[in-house]
C-alpha cells in the first residue's frame, strides 16, 4: 500500500480527526439554520476543542516516549511501533 493511503487511513481512523469533523459539521448545521440553539453549539464545540487539545497533549507524550525508547536501544533494531511510524 502506498504511503499516501497509509496516511489517509491513519487520518480516517483517528479519534481526533473524527472529533474535528464532528465539530465542523455541527457548526455548519447551525449556520445552515437548523434548529440548534447557539448556546448548545458553543458548548459542544468547546468540549470538542478541549478534547482535541488534551488528546494532542497525551499523544505528544507517547511520541516522546517512543523516541526515547528508540534512542535507548542504540544500534539495535527499533521497536515495531517506531518502524510503523517511520513508513
Amino acid at each position: 500500500m502506498s504511503a499516501i493511503w497509509l496516511v489517509v487511513k491513519e487520518f480516517l481512523t483517528s479519534k481526533k480527526f473524527i472529533a474535528a469533523v464532528a465539530g465542523i459539521l455541527l457548526t455548519l448545521l447551525a449556520k445552515l439554520h437548523f434548529e440548534i440553539p447557539e448556546s448548545t453549539v458553543q458548548e459542544l464545540v468547546g468540549l470538542i476543542i478541549a478534547y482535541l487539545i488534551s488528546q494532542g497533549w497525551a499523544d505528544r507524550g507517547k511520541e516522546a516516549a517512543k523516541i526515547q525508547a528508540t534512542a535507548a536501544i542504540g544500534d539495535g533494531e527499533p521497536p515495531q511501533a517506531v518502524k510503523d511510524k517511520l513508513l
